[in-house]
């Protein structure tokens, strides 16, 4: 069959897995137009592919149905594909100097988590709880390098934004699973509110930034009459524009969502 019986019905599931290929696609859109890969943090968005490479290690293994392993199969040749066009067909245009945020500061205790805290001590079940610690903090290179340059491409932010949105809707994924099925996943939940937490939080942090340097700027008299820095890097709010203004369970559960 093409989905699993279990998951056929858990509307937040579709929306959330809605919500992660629109922002996936925002970024592909973004490559498309603006024809360079400004603003996308290359670390992020390697620690993706890590993470879907490590989370869907069981594909050619573990069936569930034709769209678990359709899905499974698009997040990691997707997340590759974004990282090559971010660090490769546009180079370019890849700031490396606001890019750089130490991910070993993410990896070794994600890793160590890993390891201490799994349901099963077998590669495979390690590898999983590895990708959900990790995924849950893939967002903020990212972030620092919004906060960094102190400007940011408008398809960046929205992506940043759709991630969390995506990540919310897991969390009542989860929620909804556990009301019907009375099954609770909490390596997953916990880092699900990490990861829109740090989504979100992040987001309105950076429209805060925006609006306050945007506040000073006018109250310092100045006015801004060309372009920012780059042509494809835009104030979030300008002065210019002010005034317009995704588990173990018996049996291994966690492999029903994608």
């Amino acid at each position: 069959m093409f989905f699993a019986n279990s998951s056929a019905s858990n509307v937040y599931r579709w929306v959330g897995d809605g919500l992660h290929i629109f922002a996936i696609v925002i970024l592909l859109v973004k490559f498309y137009v603006r024809k360079n890969s400004t603003g996308v943090s290359g670390k992020t968005q390697l620690l993706f592919a890590l993470t879907y490479t490590a989370r869907y290690l069981d594909v050619w293994t573990n069936w569930v149905s034709y769209y678990n392993t359709v899905m499974k199969i698009f997040y990691i040749i997707i997340s590759y594909f974004i990282v090559y066009l971010t660090l490769r067909v546009f180079k370019e245009t890849y700031n490396k100097d606001h890019d750089s945020f130490r991910i070993e500061v993410l990896l070794i205790p994600v890793t160590l988590l890993a390891f201490t805290i799994n349901y099963e001590s077998t590669f495979m079940e390690i590898s999983w709880a590895w990708s959900i610690y990790l995924e849950s903090v893939c967002l903020v290179p990212q972030l620092y390098m919004i906060w960094k340059a102190k400007t940011s491409d408008f398809y960046v932010i929205l992506y940043v934004l759709f991630m969390g949105l995506y990540r919310g809707l897991y969390i009542a994924n989860w929620a909804y699973r556990y009301k019907m099925d009375g099954y609770v996943d909490l390596i997953s939940i916990t880092g699900g509110i990490i990861e829109t937490f740090i989504a979100l939080v992040g987001f309105l942090c950076v429209i805060s930034q925006s609006v306050t340097n945007a506040l000073s700027s006018s109250t310092n008299g100045k006015k801004v009459t060309g372009r920012p820095e780059s042509v494809y890097v835009v104030p979030l709010i300008s002065s210019e524009c002010k005034s317009k203004v995704d588990a173990v369970g018996k049996p291994n559960a966690h492999h029903l969502s994608v």
